[in-house]
C-alpha cells in the first residue's frame, strides 16, 4: 500500500491493513481488548477504501482522511470540522455520488465551507 503525499509515496502495509478493518481483538496479559473502527464505511462492500483515518481535535473537530477507490482511481479525501461523528461519513457519500455523476475528474479542490 503506498500513501501518495504530495509528489512522494510513503508506504504504509500495516497502517493500510489494520485502519481498513471493521475491529481488532489484543490479548494482553490474558485480558482482551477490542479495537472498533469509527469510519463507518470501512466493511461496506460498496467502498473500497485502502487506508484511512478517523479523529477529533478541538481546533480540527471531527475529521476523516482516506485514500479509496472510484471508478478505479485513486481518490484520497479529507473532511475537517464535521458537525459530527456521522456527518463526515455522510459527506464521504455525497462527494462520492457527486464525483461518480460528473466522471471522477483527475482534480478535485473544494473549497472550504462560508469562504468566498
Amino acid at each position: 500500500m503506498e500513501l501518495r503525499v504530495g509528489r512522494r509515496f510513503v508506504r504504509l502495509p500495516l497502517s493500510a491493513e489494520f485502519s481498513t478493518l471493521r475491529s481488532y481483538e489484543v490479548t494482553l496479559n490474558r485480558r482482551a481488548f477490542v479495537f472498533r473502527n469509527t469510519n463507518l464505511l470501512i466493511g461496506r462492500p460498496d467502498w473500497d477504501i485502502l487506508v484511512q483515518k478517523t479523529g477529533f481535535t478541538n481546533d480540527a473537530g471531527q475529521c476523516l482522511v482516506m485514500q479509496t477507490m472510484i471508478d478505479d482511481r485513486v481518490v484520497d479525501m479529507v473532511f475537517l470540522n464535521s458537525f459530527g461523528s456521522l456527518t463526515r461519513t455522510a459527506d464521504a457519500r455525497r462527494i462520492r455520488k457527486w464525483m461518480e455523476a460528473q466522471g471522477v475528474p483527475s482534480v478535485v479542490s473544494a473549497g472550504a465551507v462560508g469562504t468566498k
